[in-house]
């Protein structure tokens, strides 16, 4: 019990300030969402404590436990920013009720003398799904993130309401078509020198304000609450006949069984689960889970449950952190796991031209979405890049952003460049390897592409 108070239930993230806990308030009810903090992290706390609107995840209460620091926050029911733009852009109205919320939420900040230094899609939580519901969480950054990072954070200098101005800005470009008059305005957001930015969140506002209201635009709908859980048909599947045959063998009334699919985001999950599911049927004994890394340990625990009492069938789908999550996933039952590899060449070239086939690496997402000409990447592949950048710890980040300069990885090049120690680097890079962020010796073309952009 963490303060007296709470429970911890499940991890359900991590950062650089922290790690996330869903936790039981024994005193109010209900859940919250607990934060341990890193030794040295206070300040978090300090700001929330401070802070009460609408588009920031509402206080609790906070302290000291074992000589860490913890923060409890109310519960936020929903997805992120990145999670919804990996599966697709956001309608303009959406876009339009995104920048009202996050603007005010950095207003009432910015009012307190509270710069957030980290606004970013995976700190934007929809509740319940909805744009218009955003919630600004995270407030012990300061470093920023790759994709967002305004240029005076990366240089080392003195960071103030203007880098959060230009961190909502990026978050804003990368969420689809804009609405009318947004992008004249980025146009400042996005200034190198902060003196060309909005002074602060309130300014930011009066400005999303003068757009007028969110009204649907002339071609467009309302871009749909995307549920948690539902399988997505990313589009056509190919290349995975194999996978699928494997799948259709595994349905067998007389035993229970689970099998796991894992493949980074992008890789068509979604597709084979959604093709399965047309082929099965009406299948009694079929369960179907995507996104099951994301799932509430109690949903895991009642499908081990269900496992064990009946002769069902389970297949879900998970990005490779689900070992992190659940280590110890549905134990005492066999689960086979099968991984999904990047498409041939042959089953690429069923979904673009050749050029595209050599950018996507077999990711069936990236070969969809990969711009056929000179255009700028779209915000549906910027977001997925971005999402891979956030999985990584902040010094792999700074590796990350090193290597990006170079034409070869070089442990003791970049020990050089950021001044550390050439055994740090190289827990870094091993990090980085993990998490296939690098090809060989080399950074992924594609995220090369995207860091650069950040640092240009």
């Amino acid at each position: 019990m963490v303060g007296g108070r709470f429970i911890l239930e499940e991890e359900v993230a991590a950062g650089a300030s922290g790690v996330v806990y869903r936790a039981r308030d024994t005193h109010a009810g209900g859940q919250v969402a607990l934060k341990l903090l890193h030794r040295g992290q206070t300040a978090e706390a300090e700001r929330l404590a401070r802070l009460a609107g609408a588009g920031v995840a509402r206080y609790v209460a906070h302290g000291v436990a074992d000589g860490r620091g913890w923060l409890a926050t109310e519960w936020i029911a929903g997805e992120t920013l990145a999670a919804r733009l990996a599966a697709g852009p956001l309608a303009p109205r959406d876009i339009l009720e995104l920048a009202r919320r996050v603007a005010g939420a950095l207003a009432e900040a910015h009012r307190h003398g509270i710069v957030h230094g980290d606004v970013k899609p995976a700190n934007l939580i929809l509740e319940g799904g909805e744009p218009a519901r955003a919630r600004l969480v995270d407030f012990g950054g300061g470093l920023g993130s790759l994709g967002t990072q305004a240029p005076e954070q990366r240089d080392g200098g003195a960071i103030t309401p203007r880098a959060d101005v230009h961190a909502l800005g990026r978050v804003l470009a990368a969420c689809g078509e804009l609405p009318p008059g947004m992008p004249r305005l980025l146009v400042h957001l996005l200034a190198d020198d902060p003196a060309d930015r909005p002074a602060d969140g309130g300014e930011l506002l009066a400005a999303i304000e003068a757009l007028g209201p969110a009204r649907p635009f002339a071609h467009e709908r309302r871009t749909p609450a995307r549920p948690p859980a539902a399988p997505r048909h990313a589009g056509p599947l190919v290349g995975r006949d194999r996978e699928l045959a494997f799948l259709a063998e595994t349905l067998d009334e007389s035993e229970a069984r689970a099998v796991l699919v894992t493949a980074r985001a992008g890789m068509g999950k979604s597709a084979l689960l959604a093709a399965f599911a047309q082929r099965a049927g009406a299948a009694a004994n079929l369960v179907l889970v995507d996104d099951l890394h994301l799932a509430p340990a109690a949903r895991v625990a009642e499908l081990g449950n269900l496992l064990r009492e009946r002769p069902v069938t389970v297949v879900a789908a998970a990005r490779p952190e689900v070992h992190e999550r659940f280590p110890e996933l549905w134990s005492g039952r066999a689960v086979h796991e099968l991984r999904l590899p990047p498409l041939s060449r042959r089953a690429a070239s069923e979904l673009a031209p050749a050029h595209v086939v050599e950018r996507a690496g077999g990711n069936p997402l990236l070969l969809l979405e990969l711009p056929r000409g000179d255009e700028p990447l779209p915000p549906s592949v910027r977001a997925l890049l971005e999402l891979r950048l956030d999985e990584v710890g902040a010094e792999a980040r700074r590796v990350l952003r090193a290597a990006s300069t170079l034409e070869r990885l070089d442990a003791a090049a970049l020990a050089g460049l950021l001044e550390e120690p050439e055994a740090a680097v190289r827990e870094a890079i091993e990090e980085l390897q993990r998490r296939e962020l690098l090809a060989g010796d080399r950074l992924d073309p594609l995220l090369r592409e995207v860091v650069l952009g950040t640092i240009a």
